[in-house]
């Protein structure tokens, strides 16, 4: 019995690390990030927990996120998937709902990261 408790306590830490490797990872890209172009304007909170909200006018709506390959992985509760690409202080959004986002013109929103604390 003690060597399955020890394997799973082991298997449990492995994890551990492994989610906390995963969560420092996003912190390059986590802040604040107001639309170019838009109207109304938008913004997009991204948290270094995974966590994001999606602001505009009178609406919010929150998600998660993740880093998947370069690319900005926002995750919907509907189940939905939108993939930004971050360029420096920049994130362009791909609304076209292809697996392969290259920003289309129309189906794409610009966004430019907001200063801390902004």
């Amino acid at each position: 019995m003690k060597p399955k408790l020890l394997w799973a306590a082991g298997l449990t830490l492995l994890l551990a690390g492994i989610g906390l490797v995963g969560c420092g990872v996003r912190e390059p890209y986590a802040g604040k990030y107001k639309s170019i172009n838009e109207q109304p304007e938008i913004t997009l909170e991204l948290k270094a927990n995974g966590e994001g909200s999606w602001a505009s006018g009178d609406m919010r709506v929150s998600f998660r996120w993740e880093l998947k390959k370069d690319k900005i992985w926002i995750h919907a509760k509907g189940g939905g998937v939108l993939i930004g690409t971050p360029l420096g202080d920049r994130l362009s959004l791909d609304l076209s709902g292809d697996l392969y986002p290259g920003c289309i013109r129309g189906k794409c929103v610009e966004f430019k990261r907001l200063p801390e604390g902004g």
